[in-house]
């Protein structure tokens, strides 16, 4: 079978399972620290939309944009925030920390954030071209 990995002891596991262990391992180690969520925009973005003008706005430097991840980054963030439920989480997008929260829910492959408004130009410059 492809994609099966047999241990000692008869186990086997698919790949994907072995990421959600290595994922589990890892946000164990530093579970006194909050877990980080890490995208870069170019590899884990399909989709960014940004919202220019809202009244719901709390802070005149940021600016909310909608994201849709794709499918490695759907899955690495659905086991990190099931892996840290209920715990602090860091979110960082191209090397930025934007946010730390406790996770309430297991988070899949749309949401939305405020973002710095020179991080959204640094977006509509890349991405306008």
């Amino acid at each position: 079978m492809q994609g099966l990995m047999t241990l000692p002891g008869r186990v086997a596991m698919t790949s994907r399972w072995n990421l959600y262990g290595l994922l589990f391992v890892s946000v164990s180690v530093v579970a006194d620290d909050a877990a980080r969520l890490e995208y870069s925009s170019a590899n884990d973005f399909t989709e960014i939309s940004l919202e220019l003008k809202s009244s719901h706005t709390l802070d005149a430097d940021t600016v909310s944009v909608g994201i849709t991840l794709s499918e490695e980054a759907t899955a690495r963030t659905t086991a990190i925030t099931t892996l840290t439920y209920g715990k602090q989480m860091t979110l960082y997008i191209d090397g930025r920390r934007l946010s730390t929260s406790n996770v309430r829910g297991i988070m899949g492959g749309q949401f939305r954030v405020d973002v710095p408004k020179d991080l959204a130009a640094e977006w509509a410059t890349r991405y306008l071209q």
